[in-house]
């Protein structure tokens, strides 16, 4: 398995996030790529950072696309 992320900032607080794992796959004669954009908004307090995550999931195999409806979230937080 491989991975390959990224972050882009949009604004002060907010950033383009891009996540995918790349799994080659003998059985279809491929690979398999999960892909995960999305975005994340950030925060600094006294307390420390916080950041909120919003993810679309994308699967991509045998030469196909295929949108997973259920979206992911994080919350992240450094004390």
């Amino acid at each position: 398995m491989f991975g390959l992320a990224g972050m882009a900032r949009i604004s002060k607080r907010s950033s383009f996030i891009f996540d995918s794992f790349i799994l080659p796959t003998p059985a279809i004669n491929g690979i398999t790529v999960i892909a995960q954009p999305g975005l994340r908004i950030q925060s600094k307090d006294r307390y420390g950072a916080r950041a909120f995550g919003f993810n679309l999931n994308i699967i991509y195999a045998d030469g196909i696309f295929v949108p997973i409806p259920v979206p992911s979230f994080t919350w992240l937080v450094k004390l």
